[in-house]
């Protein structure tokens, strides 16, 4: 009280003159007054009684006179002239108001006479209170009413009803006093030394429950600090408890004793799903943990999160009684990957861009030396021509010859047989253009918000075609395309950034290897029992075992510092595990060493869930 009221407690009593304290009762407010404080044993005496559970306010005084007169405005309103009164006033009342007691004179319009106590209404406390008693002279055929006498049965209840809540905050006050001192019993029990048989057993339950109970706390207290949301879901649907971490993501104040469908809904395919219906109760039920990296959950708001969510069971007694949902918002992850992703598109083609246009310069060289033969060799079968058409225009002999002498100048059989060759390369080599061009354009073609049935064969010949700068040189590429490979429902050029990774990382291991270039990359696809597999194997060093765990994890890398980001097979496990429902794994390469990328698509997930048990 002396911090609230900033004073030292000599003047706490000087302070207090102004307030008083009370407790609320329906909407009115009864004063519980301090009749002094012992600052030696650090308690309060109140004129009356405060009861187990009573909430006390610190209350400011009002004009003792001016509330008098207001509350007796309001008592005689719509009332005739009373014709005597009989007042019950509170000791109190007149104790801490003595000065202004005359201020009442002449405030009643009729002769009254009273009498101060510690009163008490219907069992209430009335500390400070005016209670009083009017009589009136109503003439035949007129007619008022009172509020509080025609209310008299509420009020009567409202008071009724206090006492009862007073009752229960003692039973209550009493259960958590009984915890207290089973836990104090428990604890000295369990800090017991040399003892009896007997007493032994009971030590040892007590050092049993001790244990039980801090670790319950200690389980409360990380669960409560933890960055993740964390609900414990009892099988009804009802949350039990909810982390500050849930609360703050989902949004929805007070969580516990709600239904789970009430707070948040996990979208299937676009569609809400209610808990009786959704892994959390397969969960329960089966006992298989759920993950889920890409989900998505709608609160009550409407607001859709996305999250990565883990689901387990909880048993109580050896029974399945609830499961505990751990999960995070990724929706900074998520934008962070597709920032990742474009960004690495652009510096896969802008890497590659140098290379590419040496590859359409050597055709493009020969086009023109090509063409520029052709110029030559079509002005000398124009001259060639000339003299053939004069030879059958004019005098035979002499043309003949002149033909003839044109036709050596010419070098007709060469011309002949070189001007077809040279019209040939300059075709294949505007065909290999197209062929690098038309690459290009489908591997850097964006992506789109939805999949589309894709070539994989034809994906794969793409995206070698543009990487040709990075592996020629280095390896050899060998290819065994299964004909017959179905289309893929995928997002194609994020499909075309993991096989351009794929073969990068595997050109670079061929690099760091240390054996004999060229190396040799194969790359091979096949399909079996609804699902399409691409296999990107190499000569290189191998991936060691220690670090076949840890290569897709985001910045994880080998390289020296500016050879690589760690981004690389990151992005290829999201891409094809978290958007395809797929599988991306590394193992030994049996033939020639070095490893093998083995990527397993599903041929339609386009109906499925992302759900991994």
């Amino acid at each position: 009280m002396c911090r609230i009221l900033d004073c030292r407690p000599g003047e706490l009593q000087e302070r207090l003159a102004d307030h008083s304290f009370g407790i609320e009762l329906g909407d009115e407010i009864f004063v519980r007054s301090v009749a002094g404080f012992d600052f030696d044993k650090g308690s309060a005496t109140f004129y009356c009684d405060v009861n187990t559970g009573d909430q006390l306010f610190l209350l400011e005084s009002t004009d003792f006179v001016e509330q008098t007169r207001n509350d007796y405005q309001t008592f005689m309103c719509d009332k005739p002239p009373p014709v005597a009164g009989i007042l019950n006033d509170c000791i109190l009342r007149r104790l801490y108001n003595e000065a202004r007691l005359k201020g009442l004179d002449g405030m009643w319009d009729c002769p009254v006479a009273g009498f101060s106590t510690f009163g008490e209404l219907l069992g209430i406390n009335i500390n400070q209170t005016l209670t009083a008693v009017f009589f009136f002279d109503v003439p035949v055929g007129q007619s008022f009413c009172d509020p509080f006498v025609d209310g008299f049965p509420v009020h009567y209840g409202r008071f009724v009803n206090y006492f009862t809540s007073c009752r229960l905050a003692r039973v209550k006050l009493l259960n958590e006093i009984r915890g207290q001192t089973n836990g104090q019993l428990t604890d000295h029990f369990a800090n017991m030394g040399h003892m009896s048989e007997e007493v032994a057993a009971i030590t040892m339950h007590a050092r049993i429950e001790r244990a039980q109970r801090d670790s319950q706390n200690r389980l409360l207290a990380i669960a409560a600090t933890l960055f993740e949301g964390v609900l414990l879901v009892a099988s009804g649907g009802d949350i039990v408890f909810a982390n500050r971490s849930a609360r703050r993501l989902l949004g929805s104040g007070s969580l516990v004793g709600r239904s789970l469908d009430d707070v948040v809904t996990l979208l299937a395919r676009g569609e809400p799903l209610a808990f009786a219906n959704g892994p959390f109760r397969r969960v329960i039920e089966t006992g298989a943990a759920a993950v889920d990296d890409d989900a998505v959950f709608v609160t009550a708001d409407g607001r859709r999160l996305t999250i990565a969510y883990t689901a387990a069971q909880l048993k109580e007694e050896g029974k399945p009684d609830a499961v505990v949902v751990s999960f995070r918002d990724i929706e900074a992850l998520k934008a962070a990957q597709r920032e990742a992703l474009q960004a690495s598109r652009l510096a896969s083609v802008g890497q590659l861009a140098a290379g590419i246009a040496h590859e359409i310069n050597t055709p493009i060289q020969y086009i023109g030396d090509n063409l520029r033969f052709i110029d030559e060799a079509l002005a000398k079968l124009i001259s060639l021509a000339t003299a053939g058409r004069d030879l059958a225009a004019a005098n035979l002999g002499e043309a003949a010859r002149r033909f003839e002498d044109a036709a050596k100048t010419a070098k007709l059989p060469f011309l002949m047989a070189e001007t077809p060759i040279a019209i040939r390369e300059s075709l294949d080599g505007v065909a290999q253009i197209a062929r690098i061009v038309l690459s290009m354009k489908e591997f850097s073609r964006p992506g789109t918000s939805a999949k589309t049935m894709t070539d994989l064969n034809r994906a794969l010949e793409s995206t070698l075609t543009v990487s040709h700068p990075v592996w020629t040189g280095v390896a050899t590429v060998e290819t065994t395309f299964d004909p017959s490979l179905p289309r893929v429902l995928c997002y194609a050029s994020e499909m075309n950034q993991v096989f351009l990774n794929l073969i990068v990382n595997a050109v670079q291991a061929i690099e760091e290897s240390g054996k004999p270039l060229p190396g040799r990359i194969t790359v091979t696809t096949s399909s079996r029992d609804g699902v399409v597999e691409i296999r990107v194997a190499d000569s290189g060093g191998g991936v060691p075992e220690a670090l076949k765990d840890k290569i897709f994890d985001p910045f994880f890398t080998t390289k020296v510092v500016g050879k690589g980001t760690g981004q690389g097979l990151a992005i290829c496990r999201d891409v094809v595990v978290t958007k395809h429902a797929g599988s991306l794994e590394v193992a030994d390469n049996d033939e020639g060493g070095g490893a093998v990328f083995i990527l397993r698509l599903p041929i339609d997930v386009g109906g499925s869930i992302k759900l991994r048990i």
